[in-house]
């Protein structure tokens, strides 16, 4: 279903660039290696969910150049959650860690106005990332056995104890297909979201322990993942 629905997405996408093939790219004017700004955007879901939730912390950044139609992206970011039951299987967890994306996008909405590509308008997009993440967790298992002899007493057969399972700094790389927007708020800030599906999971090793969600990706059990990202957005001209 999500490998429909995204394929959907770039059909239309690469529909929309198909009838843009005869505008003129804006790289042909400024020069390939000459950027039109630098975007620095911090992730608002992330943000709101260290808030609300007492046991998450988690943030993450996002740069881009732009050259023209492209952009060069780069996200950083960083996550630690805890987990607890004290119910019929005690157990806590604990996880922490990291992770970078990168790869570049295009943008597909020219500037009328202007028959380009330009750095200070709104962007459609469509994207491809390469990223990696180094995680530590642990989780601490209570096992107790409660069984019982007719007169009552406990007879269990095996001791109680604490079984720890741990990964340190597991590293998990994973690919992603991304597309959204970013609309101009107010002159250099934009609002944008991205599309992200998130494919092709892979451990470094074999893990001690898959980790309960892996930072930047997802539940760590999952080799594909589905997630909105919204960032408030400021922008840095170097050219107008």
């Amino acid at each position: 279903m999500l490998r429909f629905l995204f394929g959907s997405i770039l059909v239309g996408l690469l529909s929309v660039n198909l009838a843009q093939a005869q505008v003129d790219d804006s790289l042909d004017v400024v020069g390939k290696y000459e950027p039109l700004a630098l975007r620095v955007g911090v992730s608002v879901n992330n943000l709101l969910r260290t808030v609300v939730r007492n046991n998450d912390t988690q943030y993450s950044f996002q740069a881009d150049a732009v050259f023209g139609r492209y952009m060069l992206v780069a996200e950083y970011g960083r996550a630690e959650l805890q987990r607890s039951n004290f119910a019929e299987n005690p157990f806590t967890y604990q996880s922490q860690g990291s992770f970078f994306r990168f790869g570049p996008d295009v943008n597909l909405l020219v500037n009328q106005s202007k028959n380009s590509f330009r750095a200070d308008g709104d962007i459609i997009f469509f994207g491809l990332r390469f990223a990696r993440a180094q995680v530590t967790d642990a989780m601490t298992l209570q096992t107790r056995d409660d069984t019982e002899d007719i007169d009552g007493n406990n007879n269990a057969f095996w001791p109680s104890q604490e079984i720890t399972t741990q990964n340190s700094n597991r590293g998990v790389i994973w690919l992603e297909m991304t597309a959204g927007m970013k609309v101009q708020l107010y002159r250099n800030i934009f609002l944008g979201y991205n599309l992200r599906f998130k494919f092709a999971r892979n451990f470094a090793g074999e893990p001690s322990l898959i980790p309960y969600e892996i930072p930047g990706f997802g539940p760590g059990e999952n080799e594909e993942s589905f997630r909105f990202d919204y960032y408030l957005i400021y922008q840095i001209p170097f050219k107008k």
